[in-house]
C-alpha cells in the first residue's frame, strides 16, 4: 500500500508532538490500514468524543454462540469510558463452524508459542480450515520456520523439550 509510508510519517509526528493528534477522513483505516484506527480510538477516549468502530476484543457475551474470551472483531462504542463492545447475539449457524475452527487455530498457535511445543505448531499449521495441508508438509514447514526464526523463538530450543 503506497499510503503506508505517509501514515507512518503522520503517526511519528503525532507521537513526537510535532503534529496535533487528528484523524484524516480521507485516510480511513478501511482504506489504508488499521494504523489510523489506533489514532481514532485514542482521540475518542482522550476527547470523550463517542465513536462506533470495529475492534478486536475478547468475547464477553457480545456474540452468544462463540466461546467466552475468544478474540472477535465487533462494533464497539468508544469514548472516555473506554471500549464497550456492542451486543450482537448469535451469529448465523453457517458462520459458527468456520469461526470456531479459526478460534481453535488461533488458540493452538498461542499454546504452541507459550509451551515451545513443536507438535502443537504442527497441529496449528494443519488446523486452519482455509489452508489444507498434509502432515508431511506441516512438519517440513514447521521445521523450516523454527530454524529460520530460532533467535526469536528460544522456547523451542530448550533442552527439556
Amino acid at each position: 500500500m503506497k499510503e503506508l509510508p505517509i501514515q507512518r510519517e503522520r503517526f511519528k509526528a503525532m507521537a513526537e508532538g510535532y503534529s496535533p493528534i487528528c484523524m484524516d477522513p480521507n485516510m480511513h483505516h478501511t482504506f489504508i490500514a488499521h494504523g489510523d484506527l489506533a489514532t481514532q480510538i485514542i482521540t475518542s477516549m482522550v476527547t470523550d468524543t463517542q465513536k462506533e468502530l470495529h475492534v478486536n476484543v475478547p468475547n464477553e457475551g457480545s456474540i452468544t454462540n462463540l466461546p467466552q474470551g475468544a478474540i472477535i472483531e465487533i462494533p464497539a462504542l468508544i469514548d472516555v469510558r473506554g471500549i464497550r463492545p456492542l451486543y450482537m447475539g448469535k451469529i448465523p449457524k453457517g458462520l459458527v463452524g468456520l469461526t470456531s475452527a479459526i478460534i481453535v487455530w488461533e488458540e493452538l498457535t498461542v499454546d504452541a508459542a507459550l509451551a515451545g511445543d513443536r507438535n502443537l505448531v504442527v497441529q496449528a499449521l494443519m488446523a486452519h480450515p482455509q489452508w489444507p495441508i498434509t502432515l508431511d508438509k506441516a512438519e517440513r514447514l514447521c521445521d523450516e520456520m523454527l530454524k529460520a526464526h530460532s533467535k526469536y523463538l528460544p522456547q523451542f530450543s530448550r533442552s527439556d523439550k
